[in-house]
């Protein structure tokens, strides 16, 4: 039996659905064993470089304040540079903006003719003609954006579109899980009072400074040095605060420290409830003073939030301060504690103008060291 020419397509048409189901099994297949985002965005690249013609790839995953991080990014010309893996994007008026309110696909066959969002001039200038934007949908949420983009206008076909989103289905789902993961890993690790990092999540990172923890919970970057410094931050007289007000008011002093020392530490390092009423600033960024200008910031700030908030009873900080290597850690936490206690055996009130004792892990003493506040040092 002869086929007719119209057979012929049809049966070709079939072989190329059968093809690409196959393609998206196999593609969509690694994603139940991936154990982060980045992994799981090298797997869908790796597939859709088999199936696809592109120049730019990219997978953007939804965090707040009208901002998108980069997870992941392949650029397949030498002469385009991919964007790093964790950049944020503001995507105010941009395509992606769009993808993300409409949860449907968006396809710009040719930027070039029809410039849409204030981000095509500059894909425009790299040479890209052709952009297809395909949400990432699960439960009714736009959890990310999936853009494929190429050099060549007119590029993709609406059987393209369709596999496209049939990928970022897959993909969507797996990177709800991780996401609901990521939430449980994270709140495992955090004070559920004040919000901080908490001891466990301190004893984590303190094991393996490198690991990816510390950027993964907090955003800041692995330490590339072995110096830290330590900060050691007691509440006076927090069980007559209790004891008089009762434990709500006490609650609530907790969560103002808490927000300040996370405003003062914020880009630097990291805040944990290390007891009921002490607190520790971990700064893993070896800047020179970068440990004393915390310190006053901790001292202007608790003096501005009493005036602003006028405490019936006003908080009163002692502080020590440690600086040495992660591996010496527990020391460090010990000799700002022994600092910080220093400070409030000699009733020495932490206001704008007073001094602390710190101790120097290098030189292995504790030294007086005066920190009032610039023009006032003593």
């Amino acid at each position: 039996m002869r086929m007719i020419p119209n057979g012929d397509q049809s049966y070709a048409a079939l072989l190329r659905k059968l093809q690409d189901y196959e393609w998206l099994d196999r593609c969509s297949e690694p994603l139940t064993s991936a154990t982060d985002l980045v992994e799981m965005m090298s797997h869908i690249r790796d597939g859709m470089m088999e199936r696809f013609d592109f120049d730019r790839f990219g997978i953007l995953v939804a965090t707040v304040n009208d901002h998108y991080c980069v997870i992941h990014e392949i650029v397949t010309r030498q002469d385009m540079q991919p964007i790093p893996a964790g950049s944020l994007m503001i995507v105010k008026g941009t395509g992606v903006e769009r993808v993300y309110y409409t949860h449907a696909i968006h396809y710009n066959p040719d930027i070039i003719q029809h410039p849409e969002f204030i981000e095509d001039p500059e894909f425009i200038r790299m040479g890209l003609r052709s952009i297809v934007r395909v949400p990432l949908v699960s439960a009714g949420q736009v959890l990310g954006v999936m853009t494929v983009k190429t050099v060549h206008p007119h590029h993709y076909t609406p059987e393209d579109l369709l596999l496209m989103e049939r990928v970022a289905g897959k993909l969507s789902s797996g990177v709800r899980s991780l996401k609901l993961i990521y939430a449980l890993r994270e709140a495992s690790f955090k004070d559920s009072l004040t919000g901080v990092m908490n001891r466990r999540f301190l004893s984590e990172v303190a094991e393996q400074p490198d690991c990816g923890l510390l950027e993964e919970v907090t955003g800041l970057s692995s330490p590339q040095d072995t110096t830290l410094t330590v900060v050691f931050v007691d509440i006076n007289n927090f069980k007559q605060l209790n004891d008089q007000s009762g434990h709500s008011v006490g609650d609530q002093r907790l969560q103002d420290v808490a927000q300040l020392l996370l405003r003062v530490s914020h880009g630097k390092g990291f805040v944990v409830r290390y007891g009921g009423d002490e607190f520790l600033v971990v700064l893993p960024t070896p800047q020179p003073g970068l440990g004393e200008h915390v310190y006053h910031q901790i001292l202007d700030g608790v003096a501005r939030m009493n005036q602003a908030l006028a405490y019936t009873i006003p908080v009163h900080l002692s502080l020590g301060l440690a600086q040495g290597e992660w591996s010496n850690l527990d020391a460090l936490i010990h000799q700002a504690d022994m600092a910080m206690y220093a400070q409030k055996k000699d009733q020495i009130q932490p206001t704008l103008d007073s001094d602390a004792t710190v101790v120097n892990l290098a030189s292995g003493v504790a030294q007086e060291t005066s920190f009032g506040p610039p023009g006032q040092r003593r």
